[in-house]
């Protein structure tokens, strides 16, 4: 799956229960990823990701996206 994720151009992974946004390519196992419910998870590309978090109170995880967290 993560190589069709790739090609499609998803790096991130929003938690919709949480708000929070995961950049896949720094994922750690503090972000609780693996914790995850499947109906939570939903997988953007960068152009997304950009009207998401402009346009929403999601922020940023504070272990893989620390430039857009504002915990």
């Amino acid at each position: 799956m993560n190589i069709f994720r790739r090609i499609l151009g998803q790096k991130y992974l929003v938690n919709k229960a949480t708000g929070e946004i995961h950049r896949l390519s720094k994922v750690t196992g503090a972000c609780g990823v693996d914790r995850m419910a499947k109906h939570n998870k939903m997988y953007v590309t960068e152009k997304k990701f950009q009207r998401i978090i402009t346009s929403s109170t999601m922020n940023g995880c504070v272990h893989c996206l620390k430039d857009k967290s504002t915990d």
